[in-house]
């Protein structure tokens, strides 16, 4: 598809009507492998999460704390993020999704310019670069570190 950009690529909703509804297919579906693995927490696993759409990528967690960027287009993997962390104990196994934060002062391409945070089953705000998927650090202004990851925003 190129250069392609996402809104030429999806029918805004006024396109879709009555008369043309049944006519829509499915352009593609993607498996998380969240429910691969074998665990004793399975049956008390389920997908709540709503993607978000930012910056021409669809954003989306499992139940088990991994983060995943898709092209909207194609549904392909752009990158993936596991967060590891305890799993025992749990009384349901879930994530509500992400949210994004855009430095508004951040260069185009630079580490930390787009923020995805999640929040882990074991109670910890995660902030990944949108762009690479590095573990980034959160601020609580006026620029108190309030979570010291391992990679840098400075570039």
């Amino acid at each position: 598809m190129g250069m392609m950009r996402v809104a030429d690529a999806i029918p805004q909703a006024s396109q879709i009507n009555r008369e043309n509804v049944s006519q829509l297919k499915l352009a593609w579906t993607y498996r998380t492998g969240a429910m691969d693995r074998q665990t004793d927490l399975n049956h008390k696993a389920a997908f709540e999460a709503t993607p978000i759409l930012i910056d021409g990528k669809l954003f989306l967690s499992t139940p088990y704390d991994h983060v995943i960027a898709l092209d909207p287009v194609s549904g392909k993997k752009i990158w993936s993020s596991i967060q590891t962390g305890s799993e025992h104990g749990y009384s349901e196994v879930t994530s509500r999704g992400v949210s994004a934060w855009r430095d508004a002062s951040a260069k185009a391409g630079q580490l930390c310019a787009l923020r995805i945070f999640i929040g882990t089953l074991d109670a910890r705000l995660i902030a990944l670069d949108g762009k690479w998927a590095h573990r980034v650090p959160i601020l609580e202004p006026p620029g108190r570190l309030i979570s010291r990851e391992t990679s840098s925003c400075a570039m």
